[in-house]
């Protein structure tokens, strides 16, 4: 468990966010946010990373629960079925950001991923495109589920007669190689654009294809999800991702009120679904 800050002056309580990985740049704004928000109403903060692998044997949330005064999961894997049942029993307030409702009574925030993904795949349609791979993460992602949930509301609501997924392992080389072989892909299925699971698998795509001579966007298209730039992994020059930006800062910020409220008065359910924002950049072509 890392301190990340306590207030110098007497704080009214602590709140702990428990996450995988301190170094995801996905996370960073909501970390910022949460400390910055807190540190307004007077609470300190504690950043612990957390992993739910089975190397984990130490079981600490019953003390955590009994130290901190509310938590917030940043991630849907960060919390454990029983450890939501054991924060409820105890009263604890609590949040879970981005994660999929499992227990009645618990707090859930996450973004509407399939609306999201029904707006990236209409920008597609309305630039001409109607033969559109969707690249996603493997299915054991909650995310995953729902963005790919909305690509196929997007094909038949929008009257596409053609579909196609392709599941992949979130790793830049893999994501690479696959954009390197995508070239018979594309004129074997008539593909014109791509829209992908997130950046990272966009970003990847791109580069591999670029160094098969396909130029991004005048021969293919291609449309991100969580607007992050990983340009620093590119092999080649990247266009602006025209990308899906989810509302970080104003999740994290809607967080800590509900947590502090909760921990000032009383346990409520403060589920709240997040509307995304698509944002069009250099990556896609009218055709």
């Amino acid at each position: 468990m890392t301190p990340s800050s306590v207030n110098k002056k007497k704080a009214k309580g602590l709140i702990t966010v428990f996450l995988r990985d301190m170094t995801d740049p996905f996370l960073t704004p909501f970390m910022s946010t949460i400390e910055q928000m807190a540190d307004a109403k007077g609470y300190g903060v504690v950043f612990a990373r957390k992993s739910n692998t089975a190397k984990q044997h130490v079981d600490y949330m019953e003390l955590v629960g009994n130290q901190s005064d509310g938590i917030i999961f940043l991630g849907d894997s960060t919390a454990k079925l029983y450890e939501i049942e054991l924060l409820l029993a105890m009263g604890k307030p609590f949040i879970i950001l981005k994660g999929k409702k499992q227990v009645e009574g618990a707090s859930y925030m996450t973004v509407d991923n399939a609306k999201a993904s029904y707006d990236a795949m209409k920008h597609l349609v309305k630039c001409g495109h109607r033969r559109i791979v969707h690249i996603t993460a493997p299915m054991y992602h909650y995310e995953s589920v729902e963005r790919s949930k909305g690509y196929e509301q997007a094909v038949k609501g929008l009257g596409l007669d053609y579909q196609l997924k392709i599941n992949i392992d979130i790793d830049y080389d893999t994501i690479y190689d696959m954009g390197c072989r995508m070239g018979e892909l594309i004129k074997k299925e008539r593909l014109t654009a791509a829209y992908c699971f997130n950046n990272l698998i966009a970003t990847g795509i791109i580069d591999g294809l670029t160094d098969q001579g396909v130029k991004i966007p005048e021969q293919f298209s291609v449309i991100g999800f969580d607007d992050l730039s990983f340009r620093d992994l590119s092999r080649n020059w990247v266009p602006m991702l025209s990308s899906v930006k989810q509302p970080q800062e104003a999740m994290a910020a809607y967080a800590v009120e509900k947590v502090t409220d909760m921990i000032e008065n009383q346990m409520y359910d403060a589920s709240k679904v997040f509307h995304c924002k698509f944002i069009d950049r250099d990556s896609v072509s009218m055709i």
